[in-house]
């Protein structure tokens, strides 16, 4: 394969690896916007098109021959350039989206703790419960 075949490919393969980061990036800006909705299915759903475009760009990788990386050319190059800055921007609001997850998580969990609480409060008022016997006294005599 003459090296201007092998830059052609190489090109090709990094352009279909940065419209797989580009789609990615949007599914992560959808994402925060799903964790705030508390819409677990349609969060699933996301994460699984994520995983989709994160395996299609294992296989890309693993396509790209190890020397042919150190020899890009200009085009090759400017398109690196333009996946580092996707890779960057989707981290950020990776970690973004993870913390905004973990306060949701926390946030839930002490409604479950309140609820819990309520219905062991509850129980020391029910009266099917009670074990307390009464006494009667009668005053009339």
């Amino acid at each position: 394969m003459t090296n201007m075949v092998t830059m052609t490919k190489m090109a090709l393969l990094l352009q279909q690896k940065l419209e797989h980061l580009a789609a990615i990036y949007v599914l992560t800006e959808k994402q925060a916007a799903l964790i705030d909705s508390d819409d677990t299915d349609a969060l699933l759903e996301n994460i699984e098109r994520r995983q989709f475009h994160i395996t299609a760009i294992e296989g890309i990788e693993n396509m790209i021959p190890e020397r042919t990386k150190l020899l890009m050319d200009q085009e090759c190059v400017q398109i690196a350039v333009q996946i580092n800055d996707f890779v960057n921007r989707t981290k950020k609001l990776d970690s973004l989206n993870q913390q905004k997850a973990r306060d949701r998580l926390v946030f839930l969990k002490g409604q479950m703790q309140k609820v819990s609480r309520g219905r062991r409060t509850g129980d020391g008022y029910d009266t099917k419960n009670n074990d307390m016997g009464g006494t009667f006294f009668d005053s009339r005599h």
